[in-house]
């Protein structure tokens, strides 16, 4: 038995100072977490007698069996590595896995990179790409590049991870994978994200820029909102505020986070994190953040499940906003509108009645009603349609849609992949009178759906 235990390379004597040193420092208890390696009665935490007891089974006096989780490649035997293992759950806490995390990390040409990851009981993992294209004003929402799932598994001793999926771009499979190692307490983790030929290193938790700081110093009037009552998890969900204010959220319930997203179509939460500010997932405490500069600020709960459920709010600040780029530019057709006659001419393949500055109302599929500008044109050949600024926003998101003509009074758009896909149809009604359909739908958020009635502005 000496022979076997000394070719294992920690002698009686060494075995048993360690259990005295972890006497001395365990003074207290692990909190409950789930069974990890030293764990032998699965209570969730590693005490000294499961210490000493792993030690006797390494020395050969008690089976194996009295705490078979030690024995983590399963040769029937427990070994230096193995007990070194359950000391550091000893010391620092079983880590825990199972659960959600997200990662962030900074693509080329200015995109963003969000992953959320849900690791199962069993070390599967599911997870989600989301590429934001640019980032938000308070006057132009980023456009969703890309929301694709992806699977793989996660060692829940160690955190380590692979997980791998593909999406389809421009007719071409582009596969992309993430691994590195989750996060634990005292321990960031790593993820290293690669899509194509392309690597890229992410962080856990809220993106680095900008980043509040936990207690700000408070220059305007302080504004308090409640998280976590039943059935209003913020309260209140609206509220106007000044240049200089701050916010104080208060958790009263949870687990629930405030995170600031990107501008949604009236009454439907985007759901989709713009880096702005992050409190994480939490039960208690507080949060403040100060707002600076005037415009209309969205926010919801991170915690999966919940924005889908439309937990979230909006923060007016008053003033004028100054946006940092030009919400929608608007393409100046090169053709001359010619002037509509009994028998209309085309351009570019499309009636003359259909092009123009078209504006009227639309409505969401929850009867919200809200006003809406488009601009038909032909430019060189192509048809584009540009959604013009309201005073109430974008209705379809801005930009511009590059149309494909089916009849000269018929065109329609389409973008994305099954998971994430955006289409426009515009119709002509009458001459100068144009109706359409705009549909965005993706994995996890269901499908939205805007129609919309126009009429040529200065007459048919």
């Amino acid at each position: 038995m000496a022979s076997r235990t000394a070719s294992r390379g920690w002698p009686r004597s060494r075995l048993l100072g360690l259990i005295t040193t972890l006497v001395l420092l365990m003074s207290h208890p692990g909190s409950a977490r789930p069974p990890c390696a030293g764990d032998c009665d699965g209570e969730g935490s590693v005490s000294v007698d499961e210490l000493v007891r792993g030690v006797n089974i390494a020395l050969g006096s008690v089976d194996v069996d009295q705490c078979g989780i030690l024995d983590d490649d399963h040769d029937g035997h427990v070994g230096v590595n193995e007990l070194v293992v359950a000391v550091n759950n000893a010391l620092d806490g079983c880590p825990s896995f199972v659960g959600s995390f997200q990662a962030y990390a900074q693509l080329d040409g200015g995109q963003t990179a969000t992953v959320a990851i849900s690791v199962a009981s069993d070390g599967h993992a599911d997870a989600t790409l989301t590429i934001i294209e640019v980032a938000a004003t308070a006057l132009h929402a980023g456009g969703i590049a890309a929301s694709v799932s992806a699977s793989g598994s996660v060692d829940l001793d160690t955190g380590t991870f692979s997980i791998s999926g593909s999406f389809v771009s421009n007719g071409q499979t582009v596969p992309f994978s993430f691994s590195g190692s989750l996060p634990r307490p005292g321990k960031p983790g790593s993820i290293t994200i690669q899509i194509g030929d392309k690597v890229y290193t992410g962080s856990y938790g809220a993106p680095a820029t900008p980043t509040p700081t936990a207690t700000p110093m408070v220059s305007g009037t302080l504004h308090h909102v409640t998280v976590g009552q039943p059935n209003l998890p913020f309260d209140p969900e609206y509220i106007e505020i000044n240049p200089g204010d701050t916010v104080e959220w208060t958790w009263v319930g949870g687990p629930h986070s405030v995170r600031s997203t990107f501008p949604s179509m009236p009454g439907v939460p985007n759901c989709s994190a713009d880096g702005r500010f992050d409190s994480l997932a939490k039960a208690s405490g507080t949060f403040r953040f100060t707002f600076t500069a005037p415009g209309t600020y969205e926010y919801d709960c991170g915690v999966p499940g919940h924005c889908e459920n439309f937990e979230s709010g909006i923060i007016v600040v008053r003033g004028t906003p100054t946006p940092t780029r030009t919400a929608t530019p608007t393409n100046t057709p090169t053709v001359a509108i010619p002037t509509v006659t009994p028998t209309p001419a085309t351009i570019g393949g499309v009636s003359t009645a259909m092009l123009g500055v078209f504006s009227g109302t639309a409505q969401n599929q929850f009867g919200g009603s809200f006003p809406i500008r488009l601009q038909i044109a032909v430019d060189d050949g192509v048809v584009h349609v540009t959604e013009l600024q309201t005073v109430v926003g974008n209705v379809l998101g801005g930009g511009t849609f590059t149309m494909t003509v089916g009849s000269p009074t018929h065109l329609s758009y389409q973008f994305g992949t099954p998971a994430q896909m955006v289409t426009l149809v515009v119709d002509l009604a009458a001459s100068g009178h144009v109706t359409g359909t705009y549909t965005t739908g993706s994995v996890g958020m269901g499908t939205f759906t805007i129609t919309f009635d126009v009429t040529r502005e200065g007459g048919s």
